[in-house]
């Protein structure tokens, strides 16, 4: 993210996209991390996938207007 972050001052903008990162993590660190990226949000586009039903509530948890949730619908196989 400082490389991101470095480049965005050089406008050269990168967005953050990241796969289910939060997967190994509590509830307190996933929720720090989230509002880490929230606020990363605003020097550069975050996208953040994830299987997790916690992962969106605790994103919903931070009542942050940077964070717009989406919900795929799942895939019947």
């Amino acid at each position: 993210m400082a490389t991101i972050a470095r480049s965005a001052g050089q406008n050269q903008l990168l967005p953050v996209i990241a796969d289910d990162i939060l997967v190994q993590f509590d509830d307190q660190r996933a929720r720090s991390d989230l509002q880490a990226l929230a606020d990363f949000s605003s020097v550069t586009q975050v996208v953040l996938f994830t299987p997790l039903e916690r992962d969106f509530e605790l994103a919903q948890s931070l009542n942050d207007s940077r964070v717009d949730l989406i919900r795929l619908p799942e895939l019947a196989l």
